[in-house]
């Protein structure tokens, strides 16, 4: 098959005519959250974020290009693919060093992946860890500009604090990579950060790409909060989120895959696929172990077999035992940390005794549950969607993108509520996802409460927008009331239009405030 480019640069550039109206409206949008961004320094010193405002400009224009010609229910994946990608790219390489939350803890622990260790031994005060996590510890927000980057990436070991024991390790496989790669070519420090992180990016850009060709309906919400700007900032870093987010989003797009697929068409091996997704996601956080139980919203007339629902629980029990003998060895490690050992001290936190208390005082720790719904991050969970994530040394921060952080969960919001659905759900399927989507919270919140809050205090609680963003793609299907006929492709592009917009405007933000 043979590919004529002179005949591809003409389809190109007929789109880019075609899709002005969308990539007008997004470079008037940049245009005006960069300078509701700048302070004065920025004005002072315009170049780097003129150049950044030239790329984001690039990129919007060709993701909003690409999305006119494969704006097709088969094609929408490609665009999923390109905009992760692109955006992505600029915030692996641009965000500062380890700005993400835990970063440093993270790449240690793909550092200790990267040499084959599967279960890190924790030695008393720390882990073997290779020394150039040291430098990394050291310049925690710096950029590429303030620091020496040229020195080697060392493997010589070290003892180090902390590397998230608990975690499994296949949620480092692939920055891992990065830095065996690094190690094998003596590439410099910098270089090694931003293959790992590279690598994740593509892992997670790989995972929401499949979920959106998989999943017959809400392609388009899928994108969008695939790419919430708080998502891809944690999946172009060290972080296990990217696995965590992007195995939650393909189990939705599956779960819409079993749901939607014609009767006796499925098979048992897909049941046993879903509950294996459910697994390799829970590890990673245990509550969301529950995930399983959306299989007993699929009608058993979807499966050939007559003995589905015997492998729906067979499923759901297998999930159950490995995820508690996994959480025997995960919560007692999760403590093995220097500054969280020191921190658990300081503010009274013991898993033991609070667990005592909940049982000892039900109705108490019930209104605590509940009140913990108006405890989401700093302050309400969607005004955090957008805000820029910074562990500055000894501390951490949220920075907020000024108005974007206000008018982006209007645009959320209004794809949750509001978007066109060509499809209408049975209610037993929407309740019972409801039923699975609250379970999944309030053991998010349960275990924040145990892990992270002083005995007896149980409305100290914080459950970051990032632990359940896999659980957004489900509010349009429980909640969506909007029932239309045709797909409408115009408000498609507008929507594409803004989560670029958004994205860049995040972009921009870690310009003006770091460089």
């Amino acid at each position: 098959m043979s590919f004529d480019f002179g005949s591809g640069i003409t389809e190109f550039k007929d789109n880019l005519i075609k899709s002005k109206k969308y990539w007008i409206i997004y470079l008037i949008f940049i245009l005006i959250t960069s300078l509701s961004m700048f302070t004065l320094n920025n004005y002072i010193f315009p170049t780097k974020e003129i150049v950044m405002i030239v790329l984001v400009a690039i990129f919007g224009i060709f993701a909003i290009t690409f999305y006119s010609y494969h704006n097709t229910n088969k094609e929408l994946y490609k665009t999923a693919f390109v905009i992760i990608i692109l955006f992505g790219l600029l915030c692996c390489f641009l965000n500062p060093i380890c700005n993400v939350s835990d970063e440093t803890e993270h790449l240690a622990r793909a550092d200790i992946t990267s040499q084959g260790v599967i279960f890190p031994e924790y030695k008393g005060d720390g882990f073997d860890v290779s020394s150039s996590i040291q430098f990394f510890e050291k310049n925690r927000t710096k950029t590429a500009f303030q620091i020496d980057g040229n020195i080697n990436y060392d493997g010589t070991p070290i003892r180090y604090h902390s590397a998230f024991q608990q975690n499994p390790f296949y949620g480092y496989v692939a920055p891992a990579i990065g830095l065996a790669v690094a190690k094998l070519l003596e590439l410099n420090v910098l270089v090694a950060m931003w293959l790992g992180r590279l690598l994740n990016l593509l892992l997670y850009a790989g995972l929401v790409t499949y979920a959106v060709k998989k999943t017959p309906i809400l392609k388009v919400p899928f994108i969008v909060i695939a790419c919430i700007p708080v998502a891809i900032q944690q999946a172009a870093s060290f972080s296990i989120d990217s696995l965590f987010i992007g195995l939650g989003i393909l189990i939705i797009a599956y779960f819409f895959y079993m749901i939607k697929a014609e009767a006796k068409s499925l098979e048992n091996k897909d049941i046993i696929i879903f509950s294996i997704l459910c697994l390799l996601m829970g590890l990673c956080k245990l509550p969301f172990l529950a995930l399983v139980l959306l299989v007993f919203c699929v009608p058993s007339e979807k499966f050939k077999a007559y003995n589905s629902n015997l492998f729906k629980f067979i499923g759901l029990i297998i999930v159950g035992i490995v995820g508690l003998l996994y959480s025997t060895y995960a919560m007692p490690n999760y403590m093995h940390s220097g500054w969280r050992i020191a921190f658990a001290a300081k503010n009274h936190f013991n898993s033991t005794a609070q667990l005592s208390y909940m049982t000892s005082h039900p109705a108490e720790s019930a209104v605590a549950i509940f009140h913990s719904i108006s405890s989401l991050d700093v302050g309400p969970v969607l005004t955090a969607m957008t805000n820029l994530y910074s562990t500055v040394p000894g501390a951490a921060t949220m920075y907020r993108l000024g108005f974007v952080s206000a008018i982006f969960p209007m645009f959320i919001g209004a794809v949750w509520f509001f978007y066109p659905l060509t499809e209408r759900f049975d209610i037993k399927q929407r309740i019972g996802a409801l039923i699975v989507v609250a379970i999944t919270y309030f053991g998010t919140c349960i275990s924040q409460i145990i892990t992270w809050a002083p005995v007896g205090d149980l409305y100290t609680v914080a459950v970051h927008t990032r632990y359940v963003l896999p659980l957004f793609i489900l509010v349009p299907f429980i909640f969506g009331m909007n029932h239309v006929k045709e797909k409408n492709e115009e408000l498609d592009s507008y929507i594409i239009c803004l989560t670029c917009a958004f994205l860049a405007a995040f972009l921009v933000q870690i310009i003006a405030r770091y460089y």
